[in-house]
């Protein structure tokens, strides 16, 4: 085991054990470090999952999509943001061509 490998299974072992402790504590030297590497940890799995996740139903089509893990068949309910590009806009002469394009 190299000195990175020695130090991630030292962390992940104490952390799991006493980090959050440590966090809760308002006095403990090591409070600052904990919680650094705690939020990084979370980050760097928020970041996995987010890569794995798949698309899964188009909910409301509006404000949320659902999305699903394939590891572990969790769904999660994602937000969407609808972007209007109004500089971009340009004039169609009905609904239909809108969704569809011009008929030719």
């Amino acid at each position: 085991m190299d000195k990175e490998q020695l130090q991630e299974q030292f962390w992940n072992e104490v952390g799991e054990e006493f980090g959050y402790d440590i966090i809760k504590s308002k006095s403990h030297p090591l409070r600052d470090a904990f919680q650094l590497y705690c939020d990084k940890k979370k980050e760097e799995r928020f970041s996995q999952i987010c890569q794995e996740l798949e698309w899964y139903d188009a909910g409301d089509g509006v404000e949320y999509e659902v999305w699903i893990d394939p590891i572990t068949n969790k769904l999660y309910k994602v937000e969407i943001e609808i972007v209007r590009n109004f500089l971009d806009m340009e004039e169609v002469s009905s609904l239909h061509e809108a969704k569809f394009g011009k008929n030719k």
